[in-house]
């Protein structure tokens, strides 16, 4: 099927989640967390750089490299 990704919004404890997920096997690709502090959205997300189930990665602005959007976690295979 074509265009099987889909992206969906939602704000949950004052934080804005971008979810990426596929539609036909409803499987989450993505989760991108909003904001501009990651230790704070590390403590709000319970997340951990040392996982072993997940990956943490910061989002950037694409004008400007050094301008945090939020984190980005996606699931380890």
């Amino acid at each position: 099927m074509k265009d099987e990704g889909w992206v969906n919004t939602f704000e949950t404890g004052g934080v804005t989640l971008v979810v990426t997920f596929n539609a036909r096997t409803r499987k989450v690709r993505d989760i991108v967390m909003t904001g501009n502090n990651e230790e704070e959205l590390m403590q709000r997300g319970n997340l951990t750089l040392t996982a072993s189930s997940y990956i943490v990665l910061p989002v950037f602005a694409p004008e400007a490299a050094t301008t945090l959007l939020g984190v980005r976690v996606i699931k380890r295979r």
